[in-house]
C-alpha cells in the first residue's frame, strides 16, 4: 500500500506541474515574436505525452488499489474486472514528444 501511495502522490505532483506548464506556456506565448511561438509547436507533443502518461498510471493505480482492497479483505480479486496492465507507460508510442 505504501508503494501505491507513493505513486499516487508522484502522479499527483506530475498533475499539478504540468497544469502550472500550460499555465505558463499559455501566458508567455502570446509575448513571443511569431517566429519563436512556431518554434514551440513542441510543447503540445509533451504536453499530450505527459497527460497520456498520467492516464496511465492512474488506470495502473485504480487496478492496484482493487488488488490491494481484495489482498487485505480476504477476498479473491476478479482478475478480469480489474484494469492492471504491465506497466509500460507511452514508452513505445509515438507521440513525438521529446523526452526531457
Amino acid at each position: 500500500m505504501k508503494e501505491i501511495l507513493s505513486v499516487q502522490s508522484h502522479c499527483d505532483d506530475l498533475k499539478l506541474l504540468l497544469e502550472n506548464a500550460k499555465q505558463l506556456y499559455e501566458s508567455v506565448i502570446p509575448l513571443c515574436p511569431v517566429e519563436e511561438q512556431e518554434k514551440t509547436l513542441g510543447f503540445s507533443s509533451l504536453c499530450k505525452y505527459n497527460s497520456e502518461f498520467i492516464q496511465e498510471v492512474e488506470t495502473w493505480l485504480s487496478g492496484a488499489e482493487q488488488l490491494n482492497n481484495a489482498a487485505q479483505t480476504g477476498e479473491e480479486a476478479d482478475l478480469n474486472q480489474v484494469q492492471l496492465t504491465s506497466f509500460e507507460p507511452c514508452v513505445n508510442k509515438e507521440i513525438n514528444a521529446p523526452l526531457v
